[in-house]
Parts: C-alpha cells; sequence; structure tokens
C-alpha cells in the first residue's frame, strides 16, 4: 500500500450523507473484460428509472457524476483531487463559497440542473472538515467524518484509509463512493442503515507501482458505471535544481513536462500545480507548445520534502487529470555557525629565557569567545611554532584548554626567537592564531667539563703540557700550573692563567714535588674551571756517553792508571763515580788506581756514572786492559 491504507469516512450535512465504502464487504468475484459489472451491483429492483437499472447495488437510486469546480465532468484524477462535502436540499446540490478552484463535487446525475452555476451557488449548513482527532476504524461498518472545505481540504490519500481485504476477490482497489438520499425513513446512523443513496464505483491506486489496467500510483477513475472514455495526460517525474540535497535557503526551480500517453508530441491546455507533499504551492508556469512547466523560485524549508505536479486539463471532456510521481527532496539544515576562539601563549618555563642545557615548557591556552552562549572549552590541538617553524603539538585538554610543549633549547640557536601558537579546530569553533608572538631569549650554558683534564708527564729538564679534558659549551681554554712540595702543603702558582698548556722547563729543583693544572673554560656568557689531578715530578732523563770512559796509564802492575770519563750529553753531569773491577771485583772508587801483583794477568775496567741533580743517572763502562 502506498501512504495510509484505504478508511471509510462519511459527512452527514442537513439529510444527505458523502461516503466511500470499501468492497471488502461487497465484491466477491473479481471484474473482467468480460464481466465488467462488480457483482454487488446487480439486483436493483426498487428504482426501475434509475440509469444501469437493474444492475446497481440493490440499495441504489442511481449514478455519481463528479464535477470540478468550473461545473466540468470529471472521471478521474490524482489523489491530490479534493473532494468536498455539500448540501442537497428537495433534491438540489450546491456548494459553499468557501470552496475553492479544483475542487470535486460528488453529484447525483439526474438531479443537475441546467441552470446551476458552479461558480456561486447557494448552499446552507454546511461543515467544514478534517475533525481534529479522527479515531481509527474497528471495522468496515463504523464510520467517522471526512470530507473538507476551504482551507482545510484533503484528498484521497486522507480520507480511504481501510486496507481492503480483497486482493483474491480482484476487487481491492473498489471503493463505491455514496450520496446518501435526502427522502429515506427509518433508522439514521449513518451507513449501516438500510437506506438508500446516489453511488459511483471507483478505482484508486495506493500502491506503488500502476495497476494491470494501467492506473498509476496516487490515481483514483470511475470504475462502474463506466464514463466516457477520457484521454490520459502523461506528466514526466519532476526535475529540481538545484539537485537533491540542497543546501540551506535554497530557491529551488521545479520543472516536469506535460504530453499525452502515447504521444509525447501533444501538450493538452491546461493548468498545472506543484504540491510539496499536501501544500500547493501554486500554479507553474505552462508552456503548451513544449509541453514545459516550471516553478521557481520555492524556498523549501530545511529537512525532507515530496514534489508532485498536478496537471488539470482545460478540456476535461477529453482528458483526465494526472499526478506525477513524486521526487523525494532534502534541504539541509542550516550550518551551526562556528565559535570564534582565541589562542595566546600563557606561560613559559624558564620565564622568558633558558640556556641551552634546560628543557623550555610552553603552555599554550585557547579559549571561546563566542557570545550569545555559556562559553565551552574547544576542542582540538595547539601547534607551538619557534619562528614559524613547528616544535610541538598537543591535544586541547577538556578541562583547562591548554596544551604543554616541551622543547630542548640545545635544539634552538643561541639568540632571541618569536614563540606563536596555533589553534586547529576539531569540533564547531573557528581556528586561531596568537596575536603576537612571545620573544623567548636562549643563552649558551656555562662550559661543563665532563672528563678531567690531566697534566700530561711532568719531569724535570722538559715542560709538562695539561690536557683540558672534555667539556661542553667550551669556546676557548686557559690553563694555569700549581706546585706544592707534599700533599700536606698548601698549592701555590708556577704559572700564571695564559692559553699556552706548558707549565715551562721544569727546573731539577722541582724533582719529587706535586704539580696539577687548572683549565679555565669559557663561551661568550660564563666560564667555569677544573682542576688535573695531582702529578708528581719526576727526574729528568739521565745524560748519554756519547764516547766511552777510559783510562790513561798503562795497564801493569804498580802502575798509576787514571781515569777518564768520556764524551756525555745534556744535561751535563755536574760531578762522575768511579767504578774500578778487576773482573767482578771492585777495586777501587778513587778517580785513580795501581793494580796489585794479586792482580797480574787479570782483566781491568774503569765505570762512570755521570751525576746531576734532579737528573736521573747513568753509568757507561770502559773496554777492558789485562794487567801486566
Amino acid at each position: 500500500m502506498r501512504g495510509n491504507p484505504v478508511k471509510i469516512r462519511q459527512v452527514v450535512a442537513g439529510a444527505v450523507a458523502f461516503a466511500a465504502i470499501t468492497t471488502s464487504i461487497l465484491a466477491a468475484v473479481p471484474a473482467s473484460a468480460a464481466d465488467p459489472t462488480p457483482p454487488w451491483e446487480t439486483g436493483n429492483t426498487l428504482f426501475p428509472g434509475a440509469l444501469n437499472y437493474p444492475n446497481l447495488d440493490p440499495n441504489s437510486k442511481g449514478g455519481l457524476t463528479f464535477y470540478d469546480a468550473s461545473g466540468t465532468e470529471i472521471t478521474g484524477g490524482s489523489d491530490l483531487t479534493h473532494i468536498a462535502d455539500f448540501i442537497v436540499t428537495t433534491g438540489t446540490p450546491a456548494r459553499t463559497a468557501a470552496d475553492t478552484a479544483n475542487v470535486i463535487f460528488a453529484l447525483p446525475d439526474h438531479t443537475k440542473p441546467s441552470s446551476l452555476t458552479w461558480a456561486a451557488g447557494a448552499a446552507a449548513g454546511s461543515q467544514y472538515f478534517p475533525v481534529l482527532t479522527p479515531s481509527n476504524l474497528a471495522s468496515v461498518a463504523s464510520t467517522v467524518p471526512v470530507a473538507s472545505l476551504g482551507v482545510n481540504e484533503g484528498n484521497l490519500s486522507t480520507f480511504l484509509q481501510v486496507a481492503s481485504p480483497d486482493t483474491t476477490a480482484g476487487y481491492a482497489n473498489i471503493i463505491q463512493v455514496r450520496v446518501k438520499d435526502g427522502g429515506y425513513t427509518g433508522a439514521t446512523s449513518g451507513v449501516n442503515s438500510p437506506n438508500y443513496f446516489w453511488s459511483v464505483d471507483i478505482e484508486y491506486n495506493d500502491g506503488v507501482s500502476a495497476l494491470t489496467d494501467g492506473l498509476l500510483p496516487g490515481h483514483w477513475k470511475v470504475y462502474y458505471p463506466a464514463p466516457p472514455s477520457k484521454t490520459d495526460p502523461a506528466v514526466s517525474a519532476v526535475t529540481a535544481s538545484p539537485v537533491s540535497p540542497a543546501p540551506h535557503a535554497s530557491s529551488v526551480d521545479l520543472s516536469v513536462t506535460v504530453s499525452v500517453v502515447g504521444d509525447a508530441t501533444t501538450h493538452p491546455a491546461g493548468t498545472v500545480h506543484f504540491f510539496d507533499g499536501l501544500i500547493d504551492l501554486g500554479a507553474a508556469s505552462y508552456d503548451t507548445v513544449t509541453g514545459l512547466a516550471t516553478f521557481t523560485d520555492a524556498t523549501p524549508a530545511d529537512g525532507s520534502h515530496s514534489y508532485t505536479a498536478h496537471f488539470t486539463p482545460t478540456d476535461s471532456a477529453t482528458y483526465n487529470t494526472m499526478n506525477s510521481a513524486s521526487l523525494s527532496f532534502t534541504v539541509s539544515a542550516a550550518p551551526v555557525p562556528k565559535d570564534d576562539t582565541a589562542t595566546t601563549i600563557s606561560s613559559t618555563s624558564p620565564s622568558l629565557t633558558a640556556i641551552t642545557t634546560q628543557a623550555v615548557t610552553v603552555t599554550a591556552h585557547v579559549a571561546d569567545i563566542a557570545g550569545g552562549h555559556t562559553a565551552t572549552v574547544p576542542t582540538g590541538s595547539i601547534t607551538v611554532k619557534v619562528d614559524g617553524s613547528a616544535v610541538g603539538t598537543a591535544s586541547v585538554n577538556a578541562a583547562t584548554g591548554n596544551v604543554v610543549v616541551t622543547i630542548a633549547a640545545s635544539t634552538l640557536t643561541v639568540g632571541t626567537h618569536a614563540l606563536t601558537a596555533e589553534y586547529t579546530p576539531s569540533g564547531n569553533f573557528n581556528s586561531s592564531t596568537t596575536a603576537a608572538s612571545t620573544t623567548y631569549t636562549i643563552t649558551l650554558a656555562p662550559p661543563v667539563n665532563f672528563i678531567a683534564p690531566s697534566p700530561g708527564t711532568a719531569r724535570v729538564g722538559v715542560a709538562a703540557l695539561c690536557n683540558p679534558g672534555a667539556w661542553t659549551y667550551a669556546g676557548t681554554f686557559k690553563y694555569q700550573w700549581f706546585k706544592r712540595q707534599t700533599s700536606t702543603v698548601a698549592w701555590t702558582a708556577l704559572t700564571t692563567l695564559t692559553t699556552s698548556r706548558s707549565s715551562g722547563v721544569l727546573a731539577s729543583t722541582y724533582a719529587g714535588w706535586q704539580l696539577r693544572c687548572l683549565v679555565t673554560a669559557s663561551n661568550p656568557t660564563s666560564q667555569a674551571s677544573a682542576y688535573s689531578a695531582a702529578a708528581t715530578v719526576a727526574l729528568g732523563a739521565a745524560s748519554t756517553a756519547t764516547a766511552r770512559p777510559s783510562f790513561i796509564g798503562t795497564p801493569a802492575v804498580g802502575s798509576l792508571l787514571t781515569a777518564r770519563v768520556g764524551t756525555w750529553t745534556t744535561p751535563t753531569p755536574t760531578s762522575y763515580l768511579y767504578v774500578w773491577k778487576v773482573g767482578t771485583v771492585i777495586v777501587s772508587r778513587a778517580s785513580t788506581y795501581r793494580p796489585t801483583a794479586a792482580y797480574r794477568g787479570l782483566l781491568i775496567s774503569l765505570s762512570v756514572s755521570a751525576l746531576r741533580t734532579g737528573y736521573l743517572t747513568a753509568t757507561a763502562t770502559s773496554a777492558v786492559a789485562k794487567i801486566a
């Protein structure tokens, strides 16, 4: 079923009622081309003067004919065709002044006077519809008010709301429209009373596809008694510009093309109205040369819409009314305005300046500054930038609106930098950037020694060289040497603080003393110092004999032998020691020696040791000689 199910509804006005009755209690045998008369439309023996007698419902006094407001008979149309109640007094119908154009009337066909003026017929006692809360029917016999007039007009999809179970009988879409006759007697309980009426059977397609006889969804036509044959117009599907979904506050243009079923070149005269659901948007501009009907500048509200076009022919004797298929159309909701935000750098730690060994903590804050409502904490992230380059991004804290970004100061160059922050929203907020940058200064940290200086080799006669060790943030070095004689006395300066690593040549007087060096490292902003460990000054290197010692005199018993020291390198010895040996026996430590008879025939040698205070002692030995 399309829309609501078929429902019986009735209007009682004076002595006449208008009703739609499903065939669920009337029909049992499907109609066919060979037997077009519904089986309930037989057996009428009461009104021999009625049209189609005796092939009428036994209680029917005759048929009904439908007319539009201009007085033109219509035999079908869309479910947007308005059904209105009317008053019949002494068998003469009329319409109320509140009725509007395109209203369809159910009229006893034998009573229509030729003098009836449809535009201004007299009427009395008419009632408006709908009632505000019509009840659902418990059975086919129940009734509620149905018809409408004026601004409250409805349509078939509103009136016919009781599903017929007669699908197997073939008459599920057949409905009998009745106008109760004013001359009945007996019970007055409405359609349930065994009284008489004027009637016509209509076929109504409330499904989603055409019926087997070609009746389109949402359309109706007179079924029995069969009306004069009319031509069905063809109304194309509605097109809309812009297409769905359209932006908020769009102006929508609607169009259809009207032609004739089976003949796309014929465009019957008439009017086209576009509907948004049940709301008549008004008459369209209709070109009968091209068949194009357009309605411009519709302004639909946000949400879902269903557009249809309804064609009413000028020549209603030749053409039926016709509806287009519906076009589902959506208008997007207006975008929710985004809240403006303000982003600031609320604090830095350390404040505004840091040394290269520190971590810089930047706290940025974003606030909702939109007026008119309670501010909320914006969602999203904030990126902190240094001199325009991103150095860190963090999500906004939902409770505080803050982000914290930590920067290693060592990654920044020494000098001043511009800190900024940019907020990137993830919700209904606008982005923002700090209005002004925060100036931040990076300075070099003091030099730090992480491998201690060392004094190198400390030895008499040579200069010791101070090794500065290893430092961070050190630019230049200066050195100073200190000395002490023992570990129990204070250090005293050996040199002044200079750029030279050298201690100077160590005099022999410092042999055995302790030395250490002080290294002072400097950079453009600060300096730091570190001492080496203490080193004991070693004895200087010994002299070396370049010419071996010797002795003069004849190596014979009783002969005087005199020592010669030979030649020695620097440091020049200041004294010598002598050792005379015969074999391995030391026989003298003087500079001269006379061999005795006891050593005749043995070998004699002279060893000379070169001495100098503060230096190691070196010894050289002469060649051996045989004592004669």
